[in-house]
């Protein structure tokens, strides 16, 4: 696999833009630390969004979980960085297994995910996952099943879902569909808890905390959940009715003494409104409450809004704002919700078409964030938002310069 600081893949107008007026060594750095090989859907990179760790990153192909980790370097021309398979589910129909839903690394060191459709995994095929890392002297991850999802009521479809894990160990996540045998696609989604093993309890405990009914809530529960220090949950639909409203709806969960939680619909995309339509990248939350995400369609010939911007206003109100520039006459199209840089309140975020941004918060005083076109990476495509992480921004492409997947490094 190559290794190489990327310069010849960006297009001069954006290595000026990238420059400004900064001084030369300001100018950030791009590095291509893995290109997968294809065509299999074990060699292509997946939908998923990296997870991040200490010289390793993790991630999905179509129908596996690996680890990119960083190695020493004994010849000319080597990797840094090595991949190994964690775990792979061979799907004789040829199906994806793994969603936009992304991995969660626990801080075990354990990996939780959620997958659908593997025919080969037997019946149910929508599952959650745990992946332990080997014991001292052996080298294999062993994997276990910890919940499935038997549609009706209990869901079905939860890859395209983020997980997230609270303090106690409990993981939340959302299945896409079913909940209920009532409407129109047998049920709107769920959102869940897995509750660990304890208190006498062997396994995995999953229960029900909110079901959607289509009708006043939204439907189709999608992408990365949020979680604020009372342990409120957000989230966003993709529709706003089952009925087919495509708009979406934005949804806060807030636990509720002696257990249970309380819904509350934060946020309408209307059809017709100024906002965009189709959260599906779910939300990013800053430590003031606020939360960003992306529209990733138009609504009805507006333009597409990359970022929007959801800051409570009292009273249990909140109100929208658009942080990529009005003055932009062509906003890109954008997916996944944005990475956050909690010291200075950055957002990057990647656009489909592979341009790689940052929207820095206004002054004091100001109200206009100033946008940053970092990287653009042409014949390119992206689902999903950068990572940032230790002073670093992380990310994944398909396009080229390979066409099956590429991994990127970038300075801010």
């Amino acid at each position: 696999m190559k290794f190489r600081v990327l310069s010849t893949f960006v297009s001069v107008a954006s290595f000026a833009a990238a420059l400004g007026s900064s001084p030369l060594w300001a100018v950030p750095k791009l590095t291509d630390l893995y290109e997968f090989p294809g065509p299999g859907l074990t060699e292509v990179l997946g939908a998923s969004p990296l997870s991040v760790g200490k010289n390793v990153i993790y991630g999905t192909t179509g129908v596996s979980i690996f680890q990119l980790k960083k190695v020493k370097v004994t010849m000319p021309g080597q990797s840094p960085w090595a991949r190994t398979t964690l775990a792979a589910f061979g799907d004789p129909s040829g199906s994806r297994l793994f969603g936009r839903g992304g991995l969660l690394l626990s801080t075990s060191g354990k990996i939780y995910a959620s997958l659908s459709h593997g025919s080969a995994l037997g019946n149910p095929f929508d599952l959650v996952i745990e992946l332990t890392p080997p014991a001292k002297g052996q080298t294999s991850w062993s994997t276990n099943t910890i919940t499935s999802f038997q549609d009706g009521p209990d869901g079905n479809y939860p890859l395209e879902g983020g997980l997230i894990q609270d303090s106690s160990g409990s993981i939340f996540g959302t299945a896409m569909l079913g909940g209920s045998t009532a409407t129109k696609y047998n049920g709107c989604g769920i959102v869940y808890k897995l509750s660990p093993p304890g208190g006498g309890v062997n396994g995995w405990t999953k229960s029900i905390i909110y079901t959607f009914n289509g009708v006043s809530d939204g439907c189709q529960p999608q992408g990365a959940l949020a979680m604020d220090a009372s342990g409120a949950i957000y989230g966003a639909t993709q529709f706003s009715t089952e009925n087919g409203g495509t708009g979406g709806t934005l949804y806060k969960l807030s636990p509720i003494n002696g257990g249970g939680y309380s819904f509350s619909k934060i946020w309408t995309f209307a059809l017709n409104g100024v906002d965009g339509c189709t959260p599906t990248g779910g939300v990013t939350i800053d430590p003031a409450g606020n939360l960003y995400g992306a529209a990733a369609t138009m609504c009805q010939g507006q333009k597409y809004v990359p970022i929007w911007k959801l800051s409570p206003a009292g009273s249990g109100s909140y109100a929208m704002t658009h942080p990529w520039p009005a003055s932009d006459p062509n906003p890109p199209q954008v997916y996944g919700a944005p990475s956050l840089n909690i010291k200075n309140g950055t957002l990057y975020g990647m656009s489909y078409y592979g341009d790689l941004f940052k929207l820095t918060p206004p002054a004091l005083g100001k109200t206009v964030w100033k946008k940053t076109v970092l990287w653009s990476l042409p014949e390119s495509e992206s689902i999903h938002s950068p990572v940032f992480s230790a002073g670093a921004l992380y990310f994944g492409i398909s396009g080229l310069p390979s066409r099956f997947g590429t991994i990127y490094k970038s300075s801010p």
